[in-house]
């Protein structure tokens, strides 16, 4: 295990700056990945916002990010398909999925031009960016802290990548006409300033895809502490349509829809509240097979509009 000097620290509420909150549960730990500290998430008593506090220090938060975290994963290439285990080939085909999942929804808001410029924030492994642009010939540009990441953008996806934060500001105002944020915005330690240079960057009318999992979800509060999607302390932030479209108009952002989504990811809370990591069955044939007995309750809490996950999608004014 990774040496874990790890320094924490309280923070008061990132939206409203106020210090006074209510303990919603105490002492969560990383059932993923099991690294270790305790870490309470709270509700701020003035706005609403749902954060973890204390929480690691900037500087040490990449102790928390091992190389198989799922947002590091990577689909094949045409050329290395052949070559793949059963395993690898059944992985690719799920992250294309969601990719294609993603893409669809990127259809269904915008229209994509040859000259537009979509940066993804927190791009990971930037597979939807890379099936994006082969589907659209647009330019594409990601970001991300992670420089294996990086690497394996540049080399293997040609296509650019800045490594950075997303929080710093890099590109030149009114130079892009999409942005997205698929599952980025909970691990930012300054969602206010992420949004801000959304702004920013955006050309007016230009769009933004945001996607998080949903405080608000019946899944969640069933599960509580053991809801997947709690992943402290790599989750910072727990958003619901409230607090997001909060931020969102903060910064002159017009909310044009919230969907709730479908994720396959009950299965997953599920194991957990059994004390079973599910980290070893996302891509198992018959955790899939399981998921179609368990997805049909999912699919009706979609429809509640209570799922687990959301995408707001926003305009800039």
């Amino acid at each position: 295990m990774k040496n874990f000097n790890v320094e924490y620290e309280d923070v008061a509420c990132n939206f409203c700056g106020s210090t006074s909150y209510e303990i919603i549960y105490k002492n969560c730990k990383d059932l993923l990945h099991k690294f270790p500290g305790k870490f309470n998430i709270v509700r701020c008593k003035n706005c609403g916002l749902v954060y973890l506090t204390p929480r690691p220090k900037k500087e040490f938060i990449s102790l928390y990010y091992p190389e198989n975290y799922i947002s590091y994963q990577t689909c094949l290439l045409k050329e290395d398909y052949h070559k793949a285990s059963f395993k690898e080939k059944l992985h690719h085909r799920v992250t294309m999925f969601e990719d294609n999942r993603r893409i669809s929804l990127i259809d269904r808001h915008f229209k994509i031009n040859r000259e537009d410029l979509v940066l993804d924030f927190g791009c990971g492994k930037a597979t939807t960016l890379y099936n994006l642009k082969r589907k659209y010939k647009c330019k594409v540009v990601g970001i991300d802290f992670s420089l294996e990441s990086g690497t394996y953008v540049v080399n293997n996806l040609k296509i650019p990548f800045i490594l950075a934060n997303p929080e710093q500001q890099i590109l030149k105002p009114e130079s892009c006409q999409l942005i997205t944020m698929w599952h980025y915005l909970e691990h930012s330690y300054n969602p206010d300033l992420v949004i801000q240079n959304a702004y920013r960057y955006l050309k007016r009318g230009g769009g933004l895809l945001i996607e998080v999992p949903n405080f608000d979800s019946i899944e969640r509060k069933i599960f509580r502490k053991h809801w997947f999607s709690l992943d402290v302390p790599r989750h910072l932030y727990y958003f619901t349509p409230r607090t997001i479209s909060q931020y969102l108009e903060k910064y002159n952002f017009k909310v044009m829809e919230i969907h709730y989504r479908f994720t396959g990811l009950l299965l997953s809370s599920v194991l957990f509240s059994l004390r079973i990591n599910p980290f070893k069955y996302f891509i198992n044939p018959v955790a899939l097979f399981i998921n179609i007995f368990i997805s049909p309750i999912e699919l009706i809490l979609t429809r509640l509009k209570t799922s687990g996950v959301i995408t707001v999608y926003a305009i800039k004014k």
